[in-house]
């Protein structure tokens, strides 16, 4: 059903059945006079008091909470408390690959997230396995977290060179980063390794699975 404008009576108007019916159905659809701003309504909507006369509709389609804004200030709106986890995301990736180039290349870990709000952080964990160097060279292994194409931070600086020309498995290399992305479009994380100086590096060697999580934190 549509919202209706009020019938008004005039007086000394005849009150015959077709007026009343009329007049009720109208006052049925309208609190008073000038007071709901609502075109349409569906199941579970919410009506809320957006001025001292007026009243709006909060669709229920989509909504999962009644945030807290300028335009819900109410002590009853909803807000996620500070800190609370809005998503986690998680993917794994076992697939070795190995690299004799300084340049930066994908290791294959990478997961998508789609902030909410703007203001909101993103906590990134990374487990990034089977991080390895080979012989006969004094080699380590650089690894890198982005944010799409940019640079959030370098994580494992030299790993697994232990001066000497034999290999060296490390194993694990884990890194904790709190991003800011500014965006409610996916946004892409994803690590990076490269060589240190030009012998072999490993990573996910023999399989090992590396890991990664990102988790949406609230911030109102």
């Amino acid at each position: 059903m549509a919202w209706t404008t009020i019938v008004l009576v005039s007086t000394g108007e005849l009150a015959t059945a077709t007026v009343q019916n009329t007049h009720v159905l109208g006052n049925l659809n309208e609190l008073r006079t000038g007071g709901i701003a609502i075109a349409s309504q569906a199941a579970q909507d919410f009506l809320y008091a957006s001025s001292a006369t007026q009243l709006a509709r909060l669709a229920a389609a989509g909504t999962t909470a009644l945030p807290k804004s300028p335009t819900y200030t109410g002590s009853w709106a909803m807000s996620y408390p500070l800190g609370i986890f809005r998503q986690i995301v998680s993917a794994t990736y076992s697939t070795e690959q190995s690299s004799t180039d300084t340049t930066y290349i994908d290791t294959g870990l990478t997961a998508s997230i789609t902030p909410v709000s703007t203001a909101n952080k993103v906590l990134i964990v990374v487990a990034q396995a089977g991080v390895d160097k080979a012989a006969p060279n004094q080699v380590g292994v650089n690894l890198k977290l982005l944010r799409d194409s940019t640079d959030l931070i370098t994580f494992g600086v030299r790993c697994g060179n232990n001066n000497t020309s034999g290999p060296n498995n490390v194993g694990g290399v884990p890194c904790v980063y709190v991003d800011s992305p500014a965006s409610v479009s996916a946004v892409t994380y994803k690590t990076q390794f490269n060589s240190q100086n030009g012998s072999t590096g490993y990573v996910q060697a023999v399989s090992a699975t590396s890991s990664i999580v990102l988790i949406e934190v609230v911030v109102p």
